[in-house]
């Protein structure tokens, strides 16, 4: 199994706290082609949260995520699958924790 997870330690991102919401950008021309595929009214409530950007010609949503301090990947992986995986290789490659592990 391979995970790369954002790490906290980024050189050109500094982050205020481990939990964060990041911007993503929904661009209108794959919106206008989804429009085509029908929805349950408890799906459609995802497309009200987000905010039009009419400059970028897209929907802005917030993802949360949680990024991650070094080591810590490791920690919930041996916390968690104790005797059922064991970690191969742990290595920072471009903003991201990668870990490398593979099934006993």
């Amino acid at each position: 199994m391979l995970v790369y997870v954002w790490a906290y330690e980024q050189e050109h991102k500094k982050f205020a706290t481990q939990d964060v919401f990041v911007p993503w950008h929904l661009h209108d021309t794959y919106e206008e082609n989804s429009k085509t595929v029908e929805t349950k009214p408890e799906e459609s409530k995802f497309i009200e949260t987000g905010i039009k950007d009419k400059d970028k010609q897209a929907t802005v949503y917030h993802r949360y995520y949680h990024v991650f301090m070094e080591g810590e990947l490791e920690k919930l992986i041996e916390q968690n699958f104790q005797g059922k995986l064991v970690i191969r290789k742990r290595f920072y490659d471009h903003a991201n924790w990668v870990v490398l592990c593979e099934k006993l």
